[in-house]
């Protein structure tokens, strides 16, 4: 430094990092303008478009009904085409603030359960006029399998009104527009075929961009400014769906939908039957009962028969509870609160095998395929059962895992409503207090005897082998109903602000946010609420040679997104090596990218993370709850501003 040279070079340095440092700061005050800009968009949009389409509405509806003076019929006749033309626009501005609003996490989407049928016959109702539905024919085609989607009525009709609408603009009559609705799994699939004039090939992969219209655009007469697929795309976006379209030139074009299911099943009814994954057969729904003695019965008979796992008292403390074997039923806690780690231990061990090596002169390698032996998990309580078809989905999709595969399918499970929470748990503000899928049997407490209700045919077999059960009475299941009702006030349900659903726009509008920074400070980055979260599914790959040096093996063991060394790649390069980046990355792991990946949210509320870590800043209420306080602040201050600007 005592060198001119290097002095001249170091303060070279130093200017250009605080130029850097002035334009990364600048260029952060762009974004949170450019963002607060949409955010107040729902609030522009109603003084500027719908106040003025609402006054010209009335201006029509004086003049129609001749309160200005007499018309002629060709007149009044005008005029009503007029007014419906307004009443349509102010309907879709109304829509585009609901949409706003969904993408700005203030207004929930679910859980409404929606049926689709017939929002589909009121949209096509809805599009263009009597000649061009004579000129186009519609069918709808559905299956007694689809059930309710989750969502906003309003919205979906919008969503098939412009699908529809696009349908009939570019198909000439005579034409046919067929809409089939299926059920896949927990979605609903929707395609809607025309016989119109098709879509290039070069076009499908721009055909959701706002204001595009291609080679299709000449054809002026068809009107359209090439909005409507792009606000379709937004709402199918919104509601945790997909949309793609196929063509060939000439042959008319098809656009598929998937729109998860509701899971509130109270607003609508079970479907007959259900089928359980992997193609194993189908099994009729059915609800039995067991007395308590039955009961212990049943899993005294199940321990002869097989490994049972149940919950049970923590060797070294009474006040907590573990899934661990059981050498009689007496050992059984079905009145516990929550579990120290959560089952799907079970499914993914935190240490596994994956390849078997042998080393020498000829080395050989052998995938380590687990081949586990049957077993019973009893005690499964609702939020972890949800966790555990998250889990499903994402192990068993695309490239499917096999161990998990062979520990899934080995495993019966025989979960049950809880009696009490731990007083860190939110499960029932998340939707996790009622489960109705993945389970092979499920009870509930209704005092004397447990209501049991038949998930698959194992649960079937079980029930009819190992106990004497009855069928439930309509008593009975009022009871079932009580108690579950009773769920919703448990735990810290009423401290919780925020919807599961306005969590994705939430996180959007939060990035900066000053709290990932106050809470960060405090982090140890232990990894402890990694480790006791049911939804985490994250692993490290690591080799091991024996000390014979004969044999290696090569096993993944659990990781965590919060430990220092969970992002290192190649050449030490970290790109999450501060621990503001990796506490916030839990949130928006939770909360949003798998939201955006697989339409559910990733917390299930059981409180584990909140109850494990020492500094106490990973409880997700706090932090939600936070955002959603300061974006509902926000969100009035501007309506205010608004409202001194229009006076």
């Amino acid at each position: 430094l005592s060198k001119p040279f290097g002095t001249e070079k170091l303060l070279e340095a130093v200017a250009h990092g605080f130029e850097r440092h002035r334009l990364q700061k600048q260029s952060g005050a762009m974004d949170r303008e450019k963002q607060e800009a949409l955010d107040n968009f729902a609030a522009v949009v109603c003084h500027q478009l719908r106040s003025p389409a609402a006054a010209a509405a009335q201006y029509v509806d004086v003049v129609s009904a001749g309160q200005t003076g007499p018309l002629t019929d060709r007149q009044k006749s005008m005029l009503q085409k007029a007014y419906r033309r307004l009443e349509d626009l102010t309907s879709l501005i109304g829509d585009w603030v609901k949409l706003a609003q969904v993408e700005a996490g203030t207004l929930e989407l679910g859980p409404e359960p929606v049926e689709l049928a017939q929002v589909i016959e009121d949209a096509w109702g809805a599009v263009g006029d009597d000649e061009a539905r004579a000129r186009v024919t519609f069918k709808l085609q559905t299956s007694e399998e689809v059930r309710p989607v989750r969502g906003q009525q309003g919205l979906l009709g919008e969503l098939f009104r412009n699908l529809f609408t696009n349908s009939v603009r570019f198909t000439s009559g005579p034409g046919e527009v067929t809409v089939r609705l299926s059920a896949a799994g927990r979605s609903t699939v929707v395609r809607i075929s025309d016989t119109g004039i098709g879509i290039p090939y070069e076009e499908l992969p721009h055909l959701f961009e706002p204001f595009y219209q291609g080679a299709r655009a000449g054809v002026r007469r068809r009107g359209g400014c090439g909005l409507g697929l792009a606000v379709a795309e937004r709402i199918v976006s919104a509601h945790g769906g997909t949309i793609t379209a196929s063509s060939d030139p000439g042959e008319g074009a098809t656009f598929t939908l998937t729109l998860p299911v509701a899971t509130d099943v109270s607003a609508a009814p079970a479907p007959p039957a259900l089928v359980e994954p992997q193609g194993r057969a189908i099994v009729e729904v059915a609800t039995k009962v067991l007395s308590k003695a039955e009961f212990l019965s049943f899993v005294e008979k199940l321990i002869r028969r097989q490994a049972v796992i149940g919950v049970r008292t923590k060797e070294t403390a009474e006040d907590r509870f573990v899934f661990g074997p059981l050498n009689s039923a007496s050992q059984l806690r079905l009145d516990y609160d929550v579990t120290l780690l959560p089952p799907k231990k079970y499914l993914i061990p935190p240490r596994e095998v994956l390849v078997d090596f042998t080393l020498g002169s000829s080395p050989t390698a052998r995938p380590h395929i687990d081949e586990p032996e049957p077993a019973v998990l009893i005690g499964v309580h609702p939020y972890d059962m949800i966790a555990i078809n998250q889990l499903d989905r994402l192990m068993l999709e695309t490239n499917g895992d096999p161990n998990y595969l062979a520990r899934r399918e080995a495993l019966t499970i025989i979960g049950i409503d809880p009696v009490r929470a731990s007083e860190r748990a939110f499960w029932a503000a998340m939707g996790c207090d009622v489960v109705e899928s993945g389970f092979d049997l499920w009870l509930t407490d209704i005092g004397g005897a447990y209501v049991a209700q038949v998930g698959s045919v194992k649960g079937a077999s079980l029930l009819d082998s190992c106990a004497e059960a009855s069928d439930a009475t309509e008593k009975q299941l009022r009871a079932r109903s009580e108690v579950r009702e009773k769920l919703k006030g448990m735990g810290a349900a009423d401290k919780v602000c925020f919807r599961p659903a306005q969590l994705p726009g939430l996180l959007r509008n939060s990035f900066e946010h000053e709290i990932w920074a106050e809470q960060a400070a405090k982090c140890l980055s232990c990894g402890a609420c990694n480790l006791v979260c049911p939804t985490c599914y994250c692993f490290d790959v690591k080799d091991e040679v024996d000390l014979s040096g004969k044999t290696a093996q090569r096993y993944r063991v659990w990781d965590g997104c919060v430990l220092e060394d969970f992002a290192k790649v190649a050449g030490d390069e970290n790109f999450r090596h501060q621990r503001l980046q990796r506490y916030r990355h839990r949130f928006y792991r939770k909360g949003m990218y798998l939201y955006d990946k697989y339409g559910h949210i990733a917390c299930v509320g059981c409180g584990r993370c909140a109850a494990a870590c020492l500094p106490d800043i990973a409880d997700p209420i706090t932090v939600y709850n936070t955002l959603k306080q300061e974006k509902e602040h926000d969100s009035v201050q501007a309506r205010v501003e608004s409202q001194s600007l229009h006076t």
